[in-house]
């Protein structure tokens, strides 16, 4: 199928947000990457429709299977190839078919609130009445148990190491 716009181009102005075109641009690099293709108008030329839907199929498996990609970074990624294919005129591939590869979804992080006595601690191990309000308020307004924990780009400003 030959195309007159650049494919890249045509898929890149047709996405809003700047976020969702960086990771779609990504993910639509991973793909050309795994299939070695050098370019993005090698995935429309060289392969027919059912040859690129079992391209397309194989590299969910590759990723569910070998790579361990949770399904709903699986998604992601075939929502990219889906968009750039569309953009591109690349139609007629039964997208649903290509969905029933992608696996069920499951929580890949083991979230779970803390505990009254794991507040407590953490509580007591503040070193001033500004950093318990602080503890109380996240762990009373639902916020994610990673607000309290330390980040690795920055310093933790309560003193975790207290905590027994």
């Amino acid at each position: 199928m030959q195309t007159t716009v650049n494919p890249l181009r045509r898929f890149q102005n047709a996405i809003k947000s700047p976020k969702t075109k960086e990771t779609y641009t990504l993910f639509l690099q991973n793909f050309q990457t795994y299939l070695k293709a050098p370019n993005c108008e090698t995935l429309l030329q060289e392969y027919t429709i059912k040859e690129m839907e079992m391209k397309i199929i194989e590299y969910i498996m590759y990723l569910r299977d070998d790579r361990k990609v949770s399904p709903s970074t699986i998604r992601v990624h075939i929502a990219a190839l889906k968009h750039f294919f569309e953009m591109n005129d690349f139609v007629e591939m039964n997208w649903k078919k290509v969905s029933k590869y992608m696996g069920e979804f499951y929580t890949v992080a083991d979230d779970r609130p803390y505990t009254r006595e794991e507040i407590g601690q953490l509580v007591n191990a503040a070193h001033s009445l500004r950093d318990k309000a602080f503890i109380l308020l996240l762990s009373s307004s639902g916020l994610p148990s990673a607000s309290l924990s330390p980040s690795s780009n920055r310093k933790p400003q309560i003193a975790f190491d207290r905590v027994q």
